[in-house]
């Protein structure tokens, strides 16, 4: 692995740390949000921050753009919150944010409420973003992408999307209230595909084109008297616009699509409770696909009952049922299809408080799916009948041994069948997936101690399973297991410091067994891979009104599944480190100065630096 050349503050956040990483490290609440904006401020305080940042990049700049979508060099933005309550009790609140640090333009998102207690209330909001797209293989294998870099796709593609949606209710009587809106989603750009227009996997991405939008009005009642209650939704959805997959399938969207939904709740009594809901969908697709005319319509129906119910003073039970069913027609010039699905999913949950401290539970679900299928062309006619059963049990336990230190330990084991019957009249034009089976074994174990007053140690380990085996194959297996073992500290040394941190060590192992050989140019399907994250923090109050915070967080990944391959072992560096001053001019005027670093480091061609300075002024009013 590389030795990072970041070592003055990394070594001193070290030392800061090395009593508590010695026995352990992860931060709880407090150190989570050392990542947020400066002026992010979580509450009701009429808030107003403005930002400026400038970036010094190094390296691969298509990587960096799709890892952190940091495009422009320099770029501003914000955020604000103001709510405001008048002498009648009509309550307003919007908020919002926005950069110019992504791809194009300005992205960001508003949000505007208000309601009159009891009698109307209303909501305005906007969202609209980018993403950039690596243009080269994303196959981070050792079987692929060795250097010299591959081939590029021209340009960087870049996803853009805008949402907006508006809703207002109106309460008619404390037992009875209609709501309606309208939602709409806009999406435009290029994305890139994992799919490939060659063979091998270091050739390009495909690309994917969108230039589609969607508009759903919607109404929903609201009712209730008493015990019982419940709400009916009716939604209608339109859809159009074009979809290009590589100039391979080109596609013209005009789909409609009307749902309607019934949820109910009945109180029995002060200990149990009854839930039900009903469902019903069609919809409808008279598009294109390469010029050629789709005529499809597919129906769905489904409901589900519950039941929560309290037996004695100690024991919880719960009971839920669900049904569903789909039938779809779609044609396509010559081709023809009928799909039948249908799904039944039964789930029980018994909780025990019983013992003064401990608590148990225990999940039980089964899940059946069965799905019917016909597709004819000019010349052949393919029959699928497909079985799914699922079968999932869940064991839950929580002690706490003292005020100080408690336990909490999961077990869980699911299993996963899936029968088929292809039947084929002419020749056969696709291999349909065979008869498997899917095991899986998970665990957790965490112990929460509080040592100190001042001072929270977390330790714990995770480890799960899972094993597919075909049917039609004996000794075809696919196997993935990881484990992993993390330690959280957060630490209140004094009034003016505060020290945080996490240290997590995992193992994660993925092999497929038995099959035949790969076609030429492609890895074996094999990882043994070890990652070790490291985070140190700290914060440091000084003269009642300047702040410190540094953060570093290092991340080491190794894969060496198969050493024989071109790059014999993977190695994956990531190191982040955060230095943020913020200055208290008074009590509602601060002033941050932030930097930022993010350095990626891998045997591949498309390593980067970044380092992001930004200041900003942040006000409460």
């Amino acid at each position: 692995m590389k030795n990072t050349n970041l070592k003055t503050i990394p070594a001193i956040l070290a030392l800061l740390l090395l009593a508590g990483v010695a026995t352990a490290a992860d931060l709880p609440a407090p150190a989570v949000r050392i990542w947020a904006p400066a002026g992010d401020i979580v509450g009701t305080d009429n808030n107003l921050t403005l930002d400026a940042s400038s970036m010094d990049r190094h390296g691969a700049d298509a990587k960096r753009a799709e890892d952190w979508q940091l495009v422009d060099k320099t770029a501003g933005g914000g955020l604000f919150g103001w709510h405001t309550t008048s002498a009648g009790g009509y309550l307003m609140s919007f908020r919002g944010h926005a950069t110019s640090a992504a791809a194009s333009g300005i992205t960001g998102a508003f949000l505007a409420t208000g309601s009159s207690p009891g009698k109307t209330d209303w909501r305005l909001r906007f969202r609209n973003g980018n993403h950039s797209y690596d243009p080269t293989s994303e196959m981070r294998a050792p079987g692929f992408a060795a250097p010299p870099e591959p081939q590029t796709l021209n340009g960087v593609p870049v996803y853009e999307w805008r949402m907006a949606d508006i809703a207002a209710g109106y309460r008619f009587s404390e037992s009875f209230k209609l709501t309606a809106g309208l939602d709409r989603k806009c999406r435009k750009g290029d994305k890139g595909s994992l799919l490939r227009v060659g063979a091998g996997g270091d050739e390009v991405p495909a690309v994917k084109m969108y230039d589609t939008t969607s508009n759903e009005f919607w109404g929903q009642a609201s009712f209730g008297s008493g015990g019982f209650g419940g709400d009916l939704r009716v939604a209608y959805r339109a859809a159009d616009g074009d979809r290009v997959m590589d100039t391979r399938r080109v596609y013209g969207d005009d789909r409609t699509l009307l749902r309607t939904n019934l949820d109910l709740r009945y109180d029995v009594g002060r200990v149990t409770s009854l839930f039900a809901h009903a469902g019903a969908s069609e919809l409808k697709d008279q598009g294109t696909q390469n010029t050629l005319a789709i005529d499809s319509k597919a129906t769905t129906s489904g409901g589900q009952l519950g039941l929560v119910s309290r037996l004695g003073q100690a024991t919880w039970f719960r009971l839920a049922a669900t049904v569903r069913k789909q039938d779809t027609d779609a044609a396509l010039d010559a081709n023809l299809v009928d799909r039948e699905r249908s799904s039944t999913d039964l789930q029980a949950m018994v909780s025990y408080r019983g013992f003064k401290r401990t608590r148990l539970s225990l999940d039980y679900r089964y899940r059946s799916a069965d799905l019917t299928e016909t597709g004819t062309d000019a010349s052949t006619v393919h029959k699928l009948d497909q079985d799914q059963t699922y079968n999932d049990l869940d064991f839950k336990l929580r002690h706490k041994f003292s005020r100080q230190v408690g336990l909490r330990f999961k077990v869980g084991y699911g299993n996963r069948e899936t029968k088929n019957a292809h039947t084929w009249q002419g020749t056969a034009w696709y291999t349909g997936m065979p008869e498997r089976k899917r095991n899986t074994l998970d665990g957790e174990l965490v112990l929460r101690t509080r040592p100190g007053r001042t001072l929270r140690l977390d330790l714990g380990a995770r480890a799960w399973d899972r094993t597919i085996e075909r049917s039609d194959m004996p000794g075809t297996e696919t196997t993935w297991s990881a484990a992993h073992g993390f330690a959280n500290l957060n630490w209140t040394a004094s009034h003016r410091l505060s020290l945080y941190g996490t240290v997590a060590y995992g193992t994660d192992k993925y092999e497929l067994s038995g099959a035949p050989v790969p076609d030429a140019g492609m890895g074996p399907v094999m990882q043994d891979g070890t990652t070790l994250r490291f985070v140190p923090g700290a914060t440091l109050y000084l003269l009642d009104r300047l702040t410190f915070d540094a953060m570093y967080e290092a991340i080491r990944y190794e894969d060496t599944g198969n050493e024989s391959n071109l790059i014999a072992v993977l190695q994956s560096d990531s190191d982040r480190m955060l230095l943020r001053a913020a200055w208290a001019l008074n009590e509602d005027l601060d002033l941050t100065a932030t930097y930022r670093r993010h350095e990626f480091m891998e045997h591949r061609w498309d390593n980067y630096i970044t380092d992001l300075y930004a200041l900003s002024a942040s006000g409460r009013f």
